[in-house]
């Protein structure tokens, strides 16, 4: 329990200056006992909750054997104490926590999880960027009183060695607040991709300035 408890307040305190608007990307995870399909026996396994990522494996070494998004998903308490029912779009699944007080954080981490969809606060545009991992769109706030423009970049998971990629750059981005860098104002994540909120630029990329701005002084590029 004070593991779970510490890996919450560590993602909660990780840059309060870099605090996101709606999507949190928390990670709560640990060992908790899984009801199998068949035979209903109680297998230990270690499950990970990324954003609204549910990934299983056999201990924190090993690779997940599966990965499933748990965005509009039912979570409740099971019949017994210490039972956590999850009702996704393609299973049923029931965990079993070592105490009653985890399976409470469990339940309300996953009725979290369940609504940080990007639909939810912002509205998709059209296309503008791709690359070797994803793509950019111009996207939209829903909420009435935010009239800018912001780009979501979306990463597609698509190799089993990016996960690494993905939480590195996006630490980075978090941890970064700079006048001459990109902010980030949002993060979003599922099964299939990592969604990057972020601040639109719609002045070029920095080749074309700097092709274009010659010469470009030290203290312009440290500003």
């Amino acid at each position: 329990m004070a593991d779970v408890r510490a890996k919450l307040n560590a993602i909660a305190s990780f840059n309060p200056s870099a605090q996101l608007r709606h999507g949190e990307g928390k990670v709560v995870d640990g060992y908790l006992l899984k009801v199998g399909k068949t035979m209903h026996m109680p297998t230990k396994r270690y499950i990970r909750l990324t954003g609204a990522s549910l990934t299983s494996s056999r201990d924190e070494s090993s690779p997940p054997s599966w990965e499933k998004s748990v965005l509009d998903c039912k979570v409740y308490g099971g019949s017994k104490p210490k039972h956590i029912i999850i009702e996704m779009e393609d299973r049923r699944l029931e965990l079993i926590a070592e105490t009653e007080e985890e399976a409470r954080v469990w339940i309300k981490s996953f009725e979290d999880a369940s609504g940080q969809k990007l639909e939810a606060f912002y509205k998709m545009g059209h296309t503008i960027g791709a690359g070797a991992f994803g793509t950019v769109r111009l996207a939209r706030s829903k909420d009435p009183s935010d009239e800018r423009m912001y780009v979501v970049k979306i990463l597609e998971k698509t190799r089993k060695n990016q996960r690494k990629f993905l939480e590195r750059e996006t630490a980075i981005l978090r941890s970064i607040r700079h006048p001459n860098i990109v902010s980030i104002y949002d993060i979003f994540e599922n099964d299939k991709a990592l969604y990057l909120v972020m601040e639109y630029c719609p002045g070029g990329d920095l080749f074309d300035m700097v092709c274009n701005t010659i010469p470009v002084t030290e203290q312009h590029a440290a500003a």
